[in-house]
């Protein structure tokens, strides 16, 4: 591994994105290495003046790299960490589908949270649509899983994806109904990986 100096991470611990990223660098070890920024984003306003300079769009999550600036997005932050620890992975389905959901949950959060007269149920109905789809080929690629230790950038999405799940939308919906190997396959990730156990969404 190349010498890894410091670098700061713009986060907020409510993110799966961020813990996607987080998650990466506790794997490849290079978490002790990383400063952590808490900072507050709103898709409605910029809360941190400075963190919109390092990154225009003020989106988390944002690793400043000495020599480089910052770099942008969890699938960007997780390869240039499996680079550096020559840990090299290309993005799979399984990764894309899980980010998707994770990005339409994200959405469904903040139509949550709109005032009532500017609710659109039907947008949070077609996010919700797209969610359930995604859990449920999550669901079919465990039942075809033949590795029972796999773990990758995918495994890593997925458990962000359904954390967040259960940390913004327990109550009206459980994504466990009617996917007992995606249960199966999140507990034990939960109880045996101390980069999840180490790491979580508040």
């Amino acid at each position: 591994m190349v010498e890894f100096r410091q670098h700061k991470l713009y986060y907020s611990p409510s993110s799966p994105f961020v813990r996607k990223v987080l998650i990466i660098a506790k794997e490849v070890g290079l978490y002790d290495h990383i400063e952590l920024i808490p900072v507050q984003v709103s898709p409605l306003s910029v809360n941190n003046s400075q963190f919109a300079l390092e990154n225009p769009l003020a989106k988390i999550p944002t690793l400043l790299v000495p020599d480089i600036g910052p770099l942008f997005g969890s699938s960007v932050i997780c390869q240039y960490l499996l680079s550096v620890a020559e840990s090299q992975e290309s993005q799979n389905s399984q990764h894309l589908l899980a980010d998707g959901a994770g990005d339409a949950l994200l959405l469904m959060r903040f139509e949550s949270i709109r005032p009532a007269e500017k609710k659109w149920d039907e947008f949070y109905a077609g996010q919700f649509g797209k969610v359930n789809r995604a859990f449920d080929e999550l669901e079919k690629i465990q039942q075809n899983e033949t590795n029972s230790d796999a773990w990758d950038l995918g495994h890593v999405a997925a458990l962000c994806a359904l954390s967040y799940a259960d940390l913004r939308f327990k109550g009206p919906f459980d994504w466990r109904d009617g996917r007992p190997a995606l249960q199966s396959w999140f507990e034990n990730a939960v109880l045996t990986r101390d980069s999840v156990k180490n790491t979580f969404l508040q």
